[in-house]
Formats: structure tokens, C-alpha cells, sequence
């Protein structure tokens, strides 16, 4: 035993000292460069505007790639319970670097466009529709879609790691051919019930994306003309109904999910030590999600016939 306990410590330490000095390779060549950097501001009377650039692209950026690398590990450490355990180690590194380097990509964010969207000039002419001032289009509305869609791939990501994660447990759980007590089941409705949970947060982030295309709408060409702004089937039809429908059904179906994950004994239910999938607890969620995309296809098509026959 002792041996063993020995030959896994001499294994693990030279990943993590190797992984230790390339984070301190990286810390040292980023402060060399920003501190270089920094002095050439100053001097050149710019200091205080690069400082505060450079303070929210280091912090937006490296806090970011942590973050995700503690995302990824929290997410990979339960896999655990179905992997042997050389074949968990061996790719606990890779999957805690590919974290960072998602979170890094994700969050390098460009600084002055950022900062911009809390300090900026205001047109001071609004738009006739939605009366927003016409810098909330130019400053603010980027910003807004852009941390909505990373906040939708980090949520997607999550929740396909963990119903994996679910399926695997399924796959264990069929390779034992006698009862398996309490343990395993309940891992996997605990798991299921996270990803619902994911799904559910997941679809309230589409919800706001829907919302947040009603503005977008304001930036549409109108009827392929070189004037841009919302047409008639826009103005009349899109942002005062067609918004509305889809906005709600994507709620609908998050609730409906939600509702899945409260009682997850009715789309994974327990017999005889097992756990099993009963497909008919996803009829609510589906029937939301169906009306969401035949409110989608019914909407276009009544868009495009009051624009093709009253237009």
C-alpha cells in the first residue's frame, strides 16, 4: 500500500511542477510586457488611460480563464465515480487547461469598447418606436448580445458536460446485475437534476436574447432599402406581438424545465435499487419548446405574406 501511495505522488508531481512553472513563465512575460508598456504611456502623458485599460483587460481576461479552469475541474471532478482512477488523472490536467484556455478566449475582451458602454456621450435623439436613445444602439446593445451569447455557450457547455456525465452513470449502473442500493440512483437524479436546472437557465438566457432582438430590430434594413430601420411587418407586427410569444414560450419551456427538475422522480424514477428514464416527463418541456418553433414558422409566414401582399 505504502508503495502505491508513493508511485501516485511521484506520477502527479511532475505535471503540477511543470504546470507551476509554465503559469509563472506566463505571469512573468505578461508583466515584462504590460510593465514596458505602462512606462511608454506614462511617458508619453497616457498613463492614467492605459492603466485602467490595461487593469480591466488583465482582470476580465486572467479572471476569466480561472474561473472557467475551476468551472472545468468542478465539472470533470465527478466523473470520478465512472472512470478508473489512472484514466481520471491522466486527463484532469488537459480538461483544467482547456477551461482556461475557453475562458481566456471568451474574455479577452476589448477594453474601451467595454468601458464605453458605462461612460459614453448620449445622442439625445431617440427612436420612434422604442424611444431609446440612439447611443443605447451604438454603445451599449453590442455589449449586451455579447455577454449574453457567452453566458449561453458557458450554460450549453455545462449542461451537455453534465448530462454526459448522467449517461455514463446510466452505462455503470447497466453493468451491475444486482441491486445497487440507494448510491447510485440518487447520484444520477442529483445529476439529472442539475442539467435540468442548466436547461432551465439555459432557456431564460434564450428568452433574453429574444428580448434584447426587439432592439436589434431597430438596426434591420427595411425592405431591402438603403434606409435602416424596422418595415412595416416590424413595426406592426413583430415588436407588439410576435416578440411577446416568443419571448414568453422560451419562459414557458424554462419553467417547464425547472418544474423537471423539482420532481425528477417523474422523468427518472426508482424501481428495484434501479434508476430508469421515463421519456413520457419530458411532454411538458417539449410541448413548450414545439409551440416555441410553430409560433416561429407561423410568425414568419404571416410576416412574410402581410409583406408580400399588403406591402
Amino acid at each position: 500500500m505504502a508503495k502505491l501511495v508513493r508511485l501516485r505522488v511521484s506520477t502527479a508531481k511532475p505535471a503540477w511542477i511543470f504546470g507551476a512553472l509554465v503559469v509563472l513563465v506566463v505571469a512573468a512575460h505578461v508583466w515584462i510586457n504590460r510593465l514596458y508598456a505602462l512606462r511608454l504611456h506614462v511617458a508619453l502623458g497616457y498613463g492614467s488611460v492605459y492603466s485602467l485599460n490595461m487593469v480591466f483587460e488583465l482582470l476580465t481576461r486572467y479572471g476569466g480563464a480561472l474561473v472557467y479552469a475551476i468551472l472545468a475541474w468542478v465539472l470533470y471532478r465527478p466523473f470520478k465515480d465512472v472512470f478508473p482512477a489512472l484514466v481520471h488523472r491522466l486527463f484532469r490536467l488537459p480538461v483544467i487547461v482547456a477551461g482556461w484556455g475557453l475562458g481566456y478566449s471568451l474574455w479577452s475582451l476589448d477594453a474601451t469598447t467595454w468601458l464605453l458602454f458605462f461612460q459614453h456621450p448620449f445622442v439625445h435623439r431617440a427612436d420612434p418606436l422604442l424611444h431609446m436613445d440612439l447611443s443605447f444602439y451604438i454603445y451599449q446593445l453590442p455589449i449586451l448580445n455579447g455577454l449574453m451569447g457567452r453566458i449561453v455557450v458557458t450554460i450549453l457547455l455545462a449542461m451537455l458536460v453534465r448530462l454526459l456525465y448522467v449517461f455514463t452513470l446510466f452505462v455503470k449502473q447497466q453493468g451491475i446485475t444486482q441491486g445497487v442500493g440507494a448510491g447510485l440512483p440518487r447520484r444520477i437524479q442529483t445529476a439529472a437534476r442539475i442539467g435540468l436546472s442548466l436547461g432551465s437557465l439555459l432557456f431564460l438566457a434564450f428568452a433574453a436574447l429574444s428580448w434584447l432582438g426587439r432592439y436589434a430590430l431597430m438596426l434591420n434594413s427595411g425592405n431591402g432599402s438603403f434606409l435602416y430601420g424596422p418595415g412595416f411587418v416590424e413595426a406592426h407586427l413583430t415588436l407588439p406581438i410576435f416578440t411577446w410569444i416568443h419571448t414568453g414560450l422560451l419562459v414557458l419551456t424554462a419553467i417547464a424545465l425547472a418544474w423537471l427538475a423539482i420532481r425528477i422522480d417523474v422523468i427518472i424514477p426508482v424501481h428495484d435499487g434501479f434508476a430508469g428514464f421515463a421519456a413520457n416527463g419530458l411532454r411538458r418541456p417539449l410541448w413548450a419548446f414545439g409551440l416555441y418553433f410553430v409560433s416561429v414558422v407561423v410568425t414568419g409566414a404571416v410576416g412574410g405574406l402581410v409583406n408580400t401582399l399588403y406591402v
